[in-house]
């Protein structure tokens, strides 16, 4: 790891190898330096590939190359942990919902983590589902229900308001 794992990001793109809709360039520090995607399946075909591949390259020189990572205090305080599920137009990045998110309340979110994206029965079309876990913790007190119910209020205003984000029924 290079200790600036955060400063990649995946945008995506059209390849002419790769199946459109699954393609994305690997960008760090607002520089290309690869692709990642599925194997457009004419290509799959013509090498006789019956199952999914999905491809990358990376420039080497530009994804790889290190700075000391920052050492960090490590909080003796718990983090709690809580989901919630969204839709959005399917146009919307992760990368801009992530940036949206950690802006809302940066002093208790530690992490986001996205366990699930779906499309299908139940989701309008032109439309998905993202399901995301948020890491809430404290540096200089225990966090109660209370403050992690208001970070979470915040977090779901400002998706409202910048993506017209809805919460999803999990019914």
């Amino acid at each position: 790891m290079t200790g600036a794992n955060s400063q990649f990001n995946f945008v995506a793109t059209e390849h002419p190898a790769l199946q459109p809709g699954q393609a994305a360039n690997i960008v760090r520090h607002d520089v290309l330096v690869g692709v990642i995607g599925k194997l457009h399946p004419e290509v799959a075909r013509a090498f006789n590939l019956d199952k999914d591949v999905l491809v990358f390259e990376l420039d080497a020189r530009k994804s790889f190359a290190s700075t000391v990572p920052l050492a960090t205090a490590v909080s003796k305080f718990p983090t709690i942990r809580r989901d919630i599920a969204i839709v959005v137009d399917d146009k919307i990045s992760v990368a801009d919902l992530l940036a949206a998110i950690e802006s809302a309340a940066p002093e208790l979110i530690q992490s986001v983590r996205i366990f699930d994206v779906y499309r299908g029965p139940g989701i309008e079309a032109g439309r998905k589902s993202i399901a995301l876990g948020l890491i809430l913790q404290e540096t200089s007190r225990t966090l109660t229900d209370v403050d992690a119910d208001a970070a979470m209020a915040v977090v779901v205003r400002k998706l409202q308001q910048d993506f017209a984000a809805v919460l999803r029924d999990n019914n």
